[in-house]
C-alpha cells in the first residue's frame, strides 16, 4: 500500500504553487523563544524548496547527512544557498553536528494524526525516535489517514502549504 502511495505523492511537484512558505514558518516560530537552530533539508522531486536566505537571518540552520543507516544534522553556513545540495550533505559543506531545536520534515503525504509517508528509507523515523525538540511536517499532501507501521514516528505540526496544524499524537 505504501509503495503505491509513493508512486503517486513523488509524481506530483511545487512548480505550481506561489506562497512564502519562509514567512509562514518564520510567524508560527515567532513566539517559540527556544528555537534557536532549524534542521531543514535539501528538497527531491516532490517537495516544497524552503531552504533560503530569509531563514538564515534568523535561525543557524542545519542540513541532514547520511552516516551509515543513521541520519545526522550539520551546521551550514548561508553561502550554501550557491551550491547545488544533496539529500546527503557532502562533507565539504559541513559543520558542527547538532540537534536542532526544531525539525522542518519533509514528505510526500502527512496524514490529520501526523504520520508521514516518506520515501521508504527509515532515516527520519529512526531519527525522531530519540528526538526531543519541536517537530513539524511539511508537505503538499494532506490526507485523512495514511497507513501507519509500529516504527513510523508522528510530527507535532503539519504544515499543508496554506497552515500549520497541530495534530493529535
Amino acid at each position: 500500500m505504501k509503495a503505491e502511495l509513493r508512486t503517486h505523492f513523488k509524481n506530483l511537484d511545487f512548480s505550481n504553487i506561489d506562497i512564502d512558505l519562509a514567512s509562514l514558518l518564520n510567524n508560527f516560530l515567532e513566539d517559540k523563544e527556544e528555537v534557536k537552530s532549524l534542521g531543514l533539508y535539501s528538497a527531491l522531486k516532490g517537495e516544497y524548496p524552503l531552504l533560503s536566505k530569509h531563514l538564515f537571518s534568523r535561525w543557524k540552520i542545519a542540513l541532514p547527512f547520511i552516516d551509515g543507516k543513521e541520519m545526522k544534522f550539520s551546521l551550514v553556513e548561508e553561502n550554501i544557498l550557491d551550491h547545488k545540495v544533496d539529500y546527503d550533505l557532502n562533507p565539504e559543506f559541513r559543520g558542527d553536528e547538532v540537534a536542532p531545536d526544531a525539525l522542518i520534515i519533509p514528505a510526500l503525504a502527512y496524514d490529520k494524526s501526523g504520520v508521514r509517508l516518506g520515501r521508504g528509507g527509515g532515516f527520519y523515523d529512526r531519527y525522531l525516535s530519540d528526538y526531543t525538540g519541536l517537530t513539524i511536517g511539511i508537505s503538499k499532501n494532506f490526507v485523512e489517514e495514511l497507513p501507519e507501521e509500529d516504527h513510523d514516528q508522528r510530527v507535532q505540526y503539519v504544515f499543508n502549504l496554506k497552515e500549520i496544524i497541530k495534530v493529535k499524537n
